[in-house]
């Protein structure tokens, strides 16, 4: 049985997904330590480790470069992907892949031929404990990434972008309460709470206002 432990701790770690077996050598990859290990699978004595900075969530996913070199490829929590060579652990590329600065990369890494599929979570949720943070901008997605250099060959975002319809919600609330609304514009509003429906949202607010004035 081989140990792996933190410099400062002889506890177990964390490892967050299973290992994968290519030959004689195991691999895993271990969250606490931010390293990969490539050990011999019958004896346990390490091969390799390499250490990439931050946090891997992602499962292992082995591939091959079109050289025929065998690479793994894994997520960490920042939205970073990670291809490395099987046999001696060099990097082949590091990179951010994600849709924003709250993209993290939890699920396994697909990869077919040179392009990895790659499944893109959201930390979002952590950041609305501040009051002041506009809410719901981010969303899970979808990637397509070269093996080989992890270029971009398309993006889909689960959620999509806000789309404007007509001039402004403004001006359509302008439109149909008239004088008896004062718009007070709202900087941070996120779409999320005003949604992609004016209509139905200036039927509501008409009914209030409407109540309010009569009252």
């Amino acid at each position: 049985m081989t140990r792996i432990s933190t410099p400062s701790s002889s506890r177990w770690v964390a490892k967050l997904s299973q290992p994968v077996i290519l030959g004689d050598a195991l691999f895993v990859a271990v969250s606490d330590t931010q390293s990969i290990y490539a050990f011999n699978r019958k004896s346990g004595c390490l091969y390799w480790q390499r250490n990439l900075g931050s946090n891997l969530r992602s499962a292992l996913s082995l591939g091959k470069l079109a050289d025929g070199r065998p690479v793994l490829a894994i997520g960490d929590e920042a939205g970073g992907v990670a291809v490395v060579e099987a046999r001696g652990g060099a990097v082949v590329w590091h990179k951010n892949v994600g849709v924003d600065r709250f993209s993290t990369i939890t699920g396994p890494i697909s990869v077919r031929g040179d392009i990895i599929y790659v499944p893109q979570s959201t930390t979002e949720t952590i950041a609305t404990v501040d009051p002041k943070y506009e809410c719901c901008r981010a969303s899970g997605a979808v990637s397509a990434n070269r093996l080989s250099d992890g270029h971009r060959l398309w993006i889909h975002r689960i959620v999509r972008e806000p789309v404007r319809r007509g001039k402004s919600n403004a001006e359509a609330l302008r439109r149909d309460i008239g004088d008896r609304l004062t718009l007070v514009r709202l900087d941070h509003a996120s779409h999320a709470i005003l949604p992609e429906q004016p209509k139905a949202v200036t039927a509501l607010l008409v009914a209030f206002f409407t109540v309010a004035v009569t009252s």
